[in-house]
């Protein structure tokens, strides 16, 4: 899957061609706040687009790590999204994670996408909620 913007199409006055090959009936194409473009798909059919099927070359630099949904914050939507891919890997279906997503998501980095990645991004964001910050590398070790 691949999403390629040309830099002279990141502004308001310019157009950019978005290319997506998916299989997919439908997808939104949407920004976040970072600027970055991305096109999820509604895989499960339950009127929410929470599957990120393609997104611009920059987005990795502008993803947090454990921020799979690319909104700039970690939140329990980044442990449902790794949930609902890891119950998809379960399912023998492919990953629908680019490798830019899957590095993202792959927050204790054991080369998975597991129960336990969800876990760790809810612990984290649990550490936000508390004003009791931590690193990556703290919340795992322990």
């Amino acid at each position: 899957m691949s999403c390629v913007i040309p830099d002279s199409a990141k502004n308001d006055t310019e157009t950019a061609e978005f290319i997506i090959d998916a299989d997919y009936d439908e997808f939104l194409i949407c920004e976040n706040e970072g600027g970055i473009l991305s096109a999820t798909a509604d895989i499960d059919k339950d009127g929410v687009y929470e599957t990120i099927i393609a997104e611009s070359e920059n987005a990795i630099e502008d993803h947090l790590l454990g921020d799979v949904s690319g909104d700039g914050e970690i939140s329990a939507d980044d442990a449902q999204i790794v949930l609902q891919e890891y119950v998809n890997s379960l399912s023998g279906n492919l990953s629908t994670f680019s490798n830019e997503l899957f590095t993202v998501a792959d927050v204790n980095k054991d080369g998975e996408i597991s129960v336990d990645d969800a876990q760790y991004i809810l612990l984290y964001y649990g550490n936000t909620l508390t004003n009791t910050p931590v690193t990556w590398e703290e919340l795992i070790q322990n």
